[in-house]
């Protein structure tokens, strides 16, 4: 999750540098024949999935629970799609926003993301708002 988090684009509005809000946008994780693998976005996605699923207590599904249902979304020109943890939109341009549905889990990644950044994150954030 850290490492995720920390490749984020922060060029995109909505990917926060100090914690995770209402959603993340991957770019250019998607080709037009599926999962782009020079940006590992199957990777992230797979990633993401395991610390809801993890954070929820529940065990992990079949392998590549989300990146398959992304795949057949694209393969069948669908954009949106929604599953337990993420409601998730599709672009042209390979973009990718998985939208949170849990709250609560949120708040339990932004606990591990702190814990793990500590003292760091605490002097990044007065900097940035002094």
């Amino acid at each position: 999750m850290i490492n995720v988090f920390a490749s984020l684009c922060r060029k995109k509005a909505s990917n926060d540098a100090f914690k995770l809000e209402k959603k993340i946008i991957l770019t250019g994780v998607l080709s037009d024949y599926g999962w782009d693998s020079l940006s590992y976005g199957e990777e992230k996605v797979r990633d993401i999935e395991r610390v809801f699923f993890i954070l929820d207590g529940k065990p992990m599904p079949a392998y590549g629970d989300l990146s398959d249902h992304i795949l057949k979304a694209r393969r069948e020109g669908t954009d949106e799609l929604d599953t337990e943890y993420f409601h998730v939109r599709l672009f042209k341009n390979g973009n990718l926003h998985l939208i949170f549905t849990r709250p609560d889990l949120v708040a339990k990644a932004n606990k591990l993301i702190a814990r793990h950044y500590g003292e760091v994150l605490a002097k990044a954030y007065f900097q940035a708002f002094v």
